[in-house]
């Protein structure tokens, strides 16, 4: 067969390929969309926090592809814009890993083999058309891995080295995180120790010059302070700080659970595994212990297996090693940030799918001619029946549920806006005051973890969160019982920070052994979509202490599924603030 013959068969197995991808997705993209993002499609709509800090481009290059539909004729729907996006970086995604696993391994059939796996991972095809940033931060992370591991190591022109330091940058305003895929690269860039030549690292200066530029764009000509409020920068004098506060922002919330050595435990491990896992396929909680151990050692003998081959300077060695450093390196600051973020861990999958391709590379190499061939045939077969019940299984658990409605949330926040006046505040998941912004204008919202959180850490509360002046609350009391952990604290292991909680609510005195007389006037609202909801207003209306309060509490907790008396557990067993 002639060489033109080969590419051409080639070119059209590639496009054929994007087209199965995109049509895949394309099909069966999720109605139900994430708390993230609605926020970030809502900012789309208004215009109004436009420059996330947390990933600055995503949602200014989703308003691209909106205009672009309008400019089309195309109704302008904000998901859809983030969804047709979010599918483009699917793609590409995917193809990357297929001109690198063809790479690697020396062959089409597993460079397809190993695209599918990424195609049809749980994580990954759900969030191929969810409007959140993970998507797009892989697939900007896979064209730069293509451009760099296919090139090999050799001298660096110029051109490609402007070209790398580009695509670094849209990784990371993609997703700050991908900041951390400087550390592989510089290892790649730098070259092992007996042609080490640290001026390539030059690369690297120019994508942090990049990065610093767009972040000071940002922060000195958008809506920096109106964009989220939790994440605003008031409170420091000098711009320095600010700017400071702008680019770090979630590591200025008092979430307790984020970015601790804390998390470098056996349950921190065990949370980061399972949030791996979840991003591969859906599985039975009740096998959480068989899941999460068989993959735990899995992951060891994948990672030690590379470690060795890589210090033996086997076949491919620098390749091995770059990945290694790249999944532990993220690995590393998921853990101690947040372990139990499951959609972080999307990116990873990148590294180990290659990783896992390598190995199998290597157990196919030890084997005479003769049974080489046999064991070929295997692998692909067992493969092919893995792809085949990942897919099933995550078609049906996951993809196809997402795809036929929007949620309990969505409905929830349906029956939340039939029934309460247009100015109530809603406090509690943030899941369902997001559908309510979104599909209801319902701006009135409050996530029940954000006062709390200052409550537990003994912090001042701010004043968007004072509830003095307000005529109408509405609370879910999933979040509000005391037995409710927030990050591992709750108001058994906190009663004080717990009740001064529950006293901002009720509109009482925080010191529970005093006598109460009056509180906030409420009424239970019954069970929403497995959530029992209390409305508080601003009138007050007698009451014979705080026992009889939590005991009509603990009524309308009865009306859901919850069961127990968990506000009078509370009071009999909690010591009382002195």
């Amino acid at each position: 067969m002639s060489g033109d013959s080969i590419r051409l068969r080639r070119a059209i197995g590639f496009v054929a390929l994007a087209t199965l991808a995109a049509a895949l997705l394309l099909s069966l993209r999720a109605s139900q969309q994430t708390a993230d993002s609605l926020d970030y499609a809502l900012s789309l709509k208004t215009g109004r926090g436009i420059y996330h800090p947390h990933h600055l481009l995503f949602v200014p290059l989703v308003r691209v592809v909106r205009e672009g539909m309008g400019f089309l004729g195309v109704p302008p729907d904000p998901v859809v814009a983030g969804q047709l996006h979010n599918v483009f970086w699917a793609v590409v995604a995917v193809l990357s890993m297929f001109l690198l696993a063809e790479h690697l391994l020396s062959s089409t059939a597993g460079g397809l083999i190993a695209a599918f796996f990424l195609l049809l991972a749980r994580g990954f095809w759900l969030y191929s058309t969810q409007m959140e940033a993970y998507v797009p931060a892989t697939g900007s992370l896979a064209l730069l891995m293509v451009l760099l591991l296919r090139r090999g190591r050799g001298p660096t022109p110029p051109l490609i080295g402007v070209t790398v330091s580009v695509l670094a940058t849209l990784c990371i305003l993609y997703h700050q995180s991908n900041v951390f895929i400087c550390v592989p690269l510089a290892y790649w860039l730098v070259g092992e120790s007996n042609v080490r030549d640290g001026r390539r690292l030059w690369v690297l200066g120019l994508s942090g010059v990049l990065v610093l530029f767009a972040y000071l764009l940002a922060f000195f000509h958008a809506d920096v302070e109106g964009s989220i409020p939790q994440l605003s920068t008031a409170g420091s004098d000098s711009t320095f700080g600010r700017f400071v506060r702008f680019c770090l922002a979630y590591a200025f919330l008092p979430n307790p659970g984020w970015g601790t050595a804390r998390n470098f435990s056996v349950l921190g491990v065990g949370r980061l595994i399972h949030s791996q896992i979840r991003d591969i396929v859906t599985f039975p909680w009740s096998l959480r212990l068989l899941v999460i151990g068989g993959f735990a050692m899995a992951l060891a003998g994948l990672i030690l297996w590379h470690t060795v081959r890589s210090w033996r300077s086997a076949e491919l060695a620098a390749e091995r090693r770059f990945l290694l450093i790249w999944l532990l390196t993220f690995y590393a600051f998921f853990l101690w940030w947040f372990p139990g973020e499951k959609e972080f861990f999307i990116v990873t999958l990148f590294p180990l799918i290659l990783l896992t391709a390598l190995t199998l590379k290597d157990f196919l190499k030890y084997e005479e001619d003769e049974g080489r061939g046999r064991r070929r045939r295997a692998v692909f077969t067992l493969c092919g029946a893995a792809l085949l019940l990942l897919g099933l299984v995550n078609a049906s658990e996951t993809i196809l549920p997402y795809h036929r409605d929007r949620g309990p949330a969505y409905a929830a926040a349906s029956t939340l806006a039939a029934r309460l006046p247009a100015g109530c505040l809603v406090i509690g998941d943030f899941s369902v005051l997001q559908n309510l912004r979104y599909y209801y204008g319902r701006e009135r919202v409050m996530e029940t973890a954000m006062p709390l959180f200052y409550f537990y850490r003994g912090l001042a509360l701010p004043d968007r969160y004072r509830l003095d002046a307000e005529e109408c609350i509405a609370a879910d009391l999933s979040f509000v019982r005391p037995d409710y952990s927030l990050g591992g604290l709750d108001g058994y292991r906190d009663p004080a920070a717990w009740s001064s909680f529950a006293a901002w609510l009720l509109g009482v005195s925080p010191d529970f052994s005093t006598e109460v007389s009056s509180c906030r006037k409420f009424e239970g609202l019954g069970d929403i979509e497995g959530s029992p909801y209390l409305r508080l207003s601003s009138v007050r209306e007698s009451v014979h202490g705080i026992e009889s309060v939590f005991t009509r509490l603990d009524r309308e907790i009865g009306k859901s599924p919850d069961d127990g008396e968990p506000f009078q557990a509370w009071l009999k067993m909690a010591p009382r603030p002195q």
